[in-house]
């Protein structure tokens, strides 16, 4: 594969009524990758998630995008399935 690595970016925008701003948080399955964001003067919450040396096996895959800031709400998730475009492996022409 020639690319390294993969970005995704979830962004969530806080109006004055969704006050405090949001955890972001990044799962693979059960396995939490990141939670690191970034809050812009204007309120706005980003978070980039980077994936260095992506394979085959990460084709399919589902990565969760999820949002809480109080103990009060259920978080807010979105699903990502990663779509790989790969080099072709090895390839056999057959005449028929």
């Amino acid at each position: 594969m020639k690319a390294s690595k993969l970005i995704v970016r979830g962004f969530i925008s806080v109006v004055l009524s969704g006050r405090p701003p949001p955890r972001v948080t990044w799962w693979r399955a059960s396995k939490l990758l990141q939670e690191s964001s970034e809050v812009s003067s204007s309120g706005k919450v980003r978070s980039d998630l980077i994936l260095p040396r992506l394979s085959r096996n990460d084709l399919n895959s589902n990565l969760t995008c999820q949002a809480s800031n109080t103990n009060l709400t259920v978080p807010v998730s979105k699903i990502i399935m990663l779509d790989l475009n790969c080099e072709v492996k090895n390839a056999v022409i057959c005449a028929l």
